[in-house]
């Protein structure tokens, strides 16, 4: 049997819940996760700090449904909404991951149409 494995990163906490092919949920964990706010209105996630609650809170789900990780066939993440992320080439973060409502982002959606290709 293979199985899947979904993590949400909420606002607050990072759950994990793995099921079998069926749907049938096994287990789930929830890490909580911190959000910087340096100044007000500003909303910001070390990205570095977010790998490891994901790993933490998929490696006790994983303990806790006694299933072979090799059996894993798919992962998939959601997030608390809209935001920016951004990783370069090596594929690690850029920096801090910013909340939609972070002070960083006010006017970035109007650049990103100026820029985009149609």
């Amino acid at each position: 049997m293979k199985y899947l494995v979904g993590i949400d990163n909420g606002g607050t906490f990072s759950k994990t819940a793995l099921f079998d092919e069926k749907g049938k949920q096994l287990a789930s964990a929830t890490v909580p996760t911190q959000t910087l706010t340096p100044k007000p209105g500003y909303a910001q996630r070390d990205m570095n700090e977010l790998w490891e609650v994901n790993a933490k809170s998929i490696k006790r789900a994983i303990d806790e449904s006694g299933v072979d990780p090799e059996k894993i066939a798919g992962v998939s993440f959601s997030g608390h909404g809209k935001g920016l992320y951004l990783v370069g080439a090596d594929g690690k973060p850029s920096y801090y991951g910013y909340e939609a409502y972070c002070k960083v982002l006010e006017g970035l959606d109007q650049v990103w149409e100026y820029f985009a290709v149609k």
